[in-house]
């Protein structure tokens, strides 16, 4: 019998590459099992398995996956084990901080309390008859607040103040190249997201209007409805719709453009020049300024918390006939090493 552990702390998802080369058929009795514990002697799950994977065989754990340490592959039969590859997913050490740069901006009272990005010069406040009263630097929101009543919350970036009513209207003022003019005149609108020189507001039908600085988000918002939030990089806007297709626009650099195209997403995330977003199964995409981990994720493979490379399998059980590829290729000359494609570590 042989066997194929990899350490890990929680599977999520297992998947099986079988050799095509010659020995196809030969795993077609075999169970999984994943354990605490090297010997195997207790498990948290095992199930067994009698088709052959051909190439493939994915097993998913569900969303929260199943706490171990060891994942096995064992023959229940006699022979020889000969996978080209196991690879196992997990979703536990992809934890982002929750205050992120896009919810620093926009969910959190921005990074010093106040409303989404911080104004640099200026304060407004709202009082209980949802009138507003500002003060600072002219040019920043220190004055020209609007002078009716019946604001439900104000929002801000750099250098400009957004406030927004409860039938959903929008009152903008501060500097006119961060916002502080162009804001929309219909109502209907129930939050407004921010980068540092733009504003980007989201109505109850998932559509989007932005203004400000065109570099910084301010134009080219998407066209269409079904948004459901709005993240922002420091310079871009990025929108999550309800199949999980995702629109970005603003600053080429930091995030404007390269989204992934297609859908399922769930989660997006960000830092000042890039963003992450994040699939139910754990699997990551970023976009952005590739020098701020804007190229870094497509595919992520967590085995051990990084991309897995030959180090991701148990070097201490029938090494010469386990698979040594670890980018899902199957091809290549039964124990020759022609499927081996990355580094020993």
């Amino acid at each position: 019998m042989g066997f194929y552990p990899l350490v890990f702390n929680k599977s999520h998802q297992i998947i099986i590459y079988n050799r095509t080369d010659c020995c196809v058929d030969r795993l077609s009795n075999y169970q999984v099992s994943i354990s605490n514990k090297a010997d195997f002697s207790t498990h948290t799950y095992q199930q067994d398995f009698h088709v052959a994977p051909n190439p493939k065989k994915t097993i998913k754990l569900n969303t929260p996956g199943k706490q171990g340490r060891y994942v096995r592959i064992q023959l229940l039969d006699k022979n020889y084990l000969s996978l080209a590859e196991v690879q196992v997913m997990g979703v536990d050490p992809l934890r982002f901080a929750k205050v992120d740069y896009s919810s620093a901006h926009n969910d959190f009272g921005g990074f010093y309390n106040a409303p989404n990005y911080p104004n640099h010069k200026a304060f407004a406040a709202l009082k209980a008859d949802g009138s507003i009263t500002a003060w600072g630097v002219s040019g920043s929101g220190g004055s020209d607040a609007p002078t009716d009543k019946g604001y439900t919350k104000i929002y801000s970036n750099e250098s400009a103040f957004a406030a927004l009513k409860a039938d959903g209207a929008i009152t903008a003022w501060g500097g006119s190249y961060s916002g502080g003019t162009g804001a929309p005149t219909d109502s209907g609108y129930t939050k407004i997201y921010s980068t540092g020189y733009a504003f980007a507001a989201l109505k109850a039908d998932g559509s989007i209007t932005a203004w400000g600085s065109s570099s910084n988000g301010g134009t080219s918002a998407p066209t269409d409805s079904g948004y459901t939030k709005i993240y922002s990089t420091w310079n871009a806007f990025a929108a999550l719709k309800t199949d999980g297709s995702i629109k970005a626009w603003g600053d080429l650099n930091r995030g404007g453009t390269g989204a992934p195209t297609d859908k399922g997403y769930i989660e997006i995330y960000s830092n000042a020049f890039a963003f992450t977003a994040i699939e139910p199964d754990g699997t990551i995409r970023t976009w952005g300024n590739p020098d701020y981990e804007g190229a870094y994720a497509s595919g992520y493979n967590l085995a051990l918390g990084k991309p897995a490379t030959e180090s991701s399998t148990y070097p201490y059980e029938v090494l010469t006939v386990a698979g040594y590829a670890v980018d899902g290729n199957t091809d290549g000359k039964f124990i020759n090493g022609s499927t081996t494609h990355t580094k020993q570590e």
